[in-house]
């Protein structure tokens, strides 16, 4: 996404996780660079024919779209990439049953896919379509996945690049990554009269070889050293998605939310910190000698017993930057506390009981903070602040209480509240 040549022959990306329900909020995110609450924006992924199985709660996916989104800002609106959203259109809150689920699976995901690839080809496009390879491939006689109804009125328009994975029957894989082994990470190589082209795809008779399936196989390096991310554990401290997670579950299942069963790797800890994509920085100019931010913020705190850092009001780069510094291992035992403008001290009490103790504090009640504020309902309301309180908070919740940072409140109290 970041290649210069890129958006010069594609500004349209599809992707099969995300509910195309929230399109708008997708392109005002990804598109035009407006600040969206994580609580909003995570619907996209959340709310899919995939819930409640957690796959697209992985931050990766999360990442992917903040990756995009930070190459737009790069550029010229109208240079922007787009990012379509493919999977079924599911309203969740209308799905009572099972059989109502079932109805958005299947076929209707391969159908919602070709419809939003056909839309792009029918305009004279270009796109570059990322989804599960099972809608991509070409199976010979298989005429309902989303590749085969794209082909039946735009044929021969569709290249497929299958990333490696364990091809072939029982442990056929190991022999095929001894071949590979002096393959670099990260490239491509075409397959059609190649002698990985002939190997069969699967296990079973009825397997086409990979030549048959795709035109192109992408190398990521053998599969044992491959890395998985699961979904980060602080998505359940939030009680209304838990409890639409179980009831989703329950409607799939027959029983409540079982961790392990929706993928949730539970045998070591879990980091709750997502790392973003870097920005590509100029070259500094001369007569400066520019360090990391953190570096240099953790060495004037063994300096200095107070740092004060100005605030960038509501500008996301800015909290990005305080956000990687409050999570940096180092800073627990540097410091006691962290005073802030953006928050009503009277609420203090009740910051102390999220951010501190752990409490579970309904955002509906802890809003207050940072809504009844003197600086305003439109400055203080930014995303960016509910954001880095709950950043505080995580970090503290794997320390032990003692070592826990207390965020202070150190805005003016309000001639006026709200009941």
């Amino acid at each position: 996404m970041q290649s210069p040549g890129f958006r010069s022959k594609v500004n349209v990306v599809v992707v099969d996780f995300g509910n195309p329900i929230f399109q708008s909020v997708v392109d005002r995110y990804v598109v035009d660079g407006e600040l969206m609450p994580e609580s909003v924006l995570r619907h996209v992924w959340d709310d899919t024919t995939e819930s409640p199985s957690l796959t697209w709660d992985s931050p990766v996916y999360a990442q992917f779209f903040d990756a995009i989104r930070a190459a737009n800002l790069a550029v010229p609106k109208e240079r922007r990439i787009h990012v379509v959203l493919g999977d079924a259109p599911i309203l969740w809150r209308k799905v009572k049953t099972k059989e109502q689920w079932l109805a958005f699976r299947g076929q209707a995901r391969e159908q919602a896919l070709a419809e939003k690839v056909d839309e792009i080809l029918n305009r004279h496009e270009r796109a570059l379509v990322v989804a599960a390879r099972s809608h991509l491939l070409h199976v010979p006689g298989d005429s309902t996945n989303a590749r085969a109804l794209i082909e039946k009125t735009h044929p021969g328009q569709v290249f497929f690049v299958i990333p490696e994975s364990r091809f072939g029957a029982g442990d056929v894989y190991k022999e095929i990554e001894a071949r590979e082994a002096k393959i670099p990470t990260d490239s491509i190589a075409l397959l059609r009269d190649t002698w990985l082209g002939s190997v069969l795809l699967a296990d079973g008779e009825s397997s086409e070889c990979l030549q048959q399936a795709a035109d192109a196989v992408l190398y990521l390096g053998a599969s044992s050293q491959l890395t998985r991310i699961q979904p980060f554990a602080y998505l359940f401290r939030d009680d209304e998605f838990w409890a639409e997670l179980n009831r989703r579950w329950r409607l799939v299942h027959g029983e409540t939310l079982d961790l392990l069963k929706a993928g949730l790797d539970l045998r070591g800890s879990l980091d709750p910190r997502a790392p973003r994509t870097p920005a590509v920085l100029p070259p500094p100019p001369q007569g400066l000698t520019p360090v990391d931010a953190v570096e240099f913020v953790l060495k004037k705190l063994d300096e200095y017993p107070m740092v004060g850092i100005g605030d960038q009001h509501m500008c996301l780069e800015f909290y990005d930057f305080v956000t990687r510094l409050v999570m940096d291992p180092r800073l627990p035992g540097r410091i006691q506390d962290i005073v802030v403008e953006t928050g009503n001290p009277q609420y203090q009490a009740l910051m102390d009981r999220y951010v501190l103790d752990g409490q579970s504090v309904p955002l509906a009640e802890r809003k207050q903070i940072w809504q009844i504020a003197a600086g305003g309902w439109y400055e203080s309301n930014s995303p960016v602040y509910e954001r880095f309180f709950d950043t505080i908070r995580s970090v503290n919740l794997a320390l032990p209480q003692n070592k826990r940072i207390r965020l202070i409140l150190g805005d003016a109290k309000p001639l006026l509240t709200l009941d």
